[in-house]
C-alpha cells in the first residue's frame, strides 16, 4: 500500500493518521471556501482583494494544499466582512486560530 511521506502508524492498530488528517483539513477547507464565496460580494472597498484570495483558495484547494486554501479563503473573507464580523470570527475558531 502506497502511504503519503508523514505517514504514522499507531502502535498495534496500524491506523493512518496521516490520512485522517488530510480529511478533516479538507473538510475545514472546504467549509471556510463555501462560507468565503457566499460573503465575497459583499466587502466593495476590498472586493478584488477579497476575490483574488478566494481564487488562490480554490487553485490551493485543487492542489490538495488544504491548509493554505483554507488560510487563503479566511483572508478573503477578513476582506469581505472584515475581521470582527461573527461571520469571520467563526470560520477563524473552525480552524483552531
Amino acid at each position: 500500500m502506497n502511504r503519503p511521506a508523514d505517514y504514522e502508524a499507531c502502535g498495534d492498530c496500524q491506523f493512518d493518521h496521516a490520512y485522517e488528517r488530510d480529511a478533516a483539513s479538507r473538510w475545514h477547507a472546504q467549509d471556510t471556501i463555501y462560507v468565503a464565496s457566499k460573503h465575497v460580494d459583499k466587502g466593495w472597498p476590498m472586493q478584488t482583494s477579497a476575490v483574488v484570495c478566494l481564487d488562490d483558495a480554490l487553485n490551493l484547494f485543487n492542489a490538495c494544499d488544504y491548509d493554505n486554501a483554507a488560510w487563503r479563503a479566511l483572508t478573503s473573507l477578513a476582506y469581505s466582512v472584515g475581521t470582527l464580523s461573527p461571520v469571520y470570527q467563526r470560520a477563524k475558531a473552525k480552524l483552531g486560530l
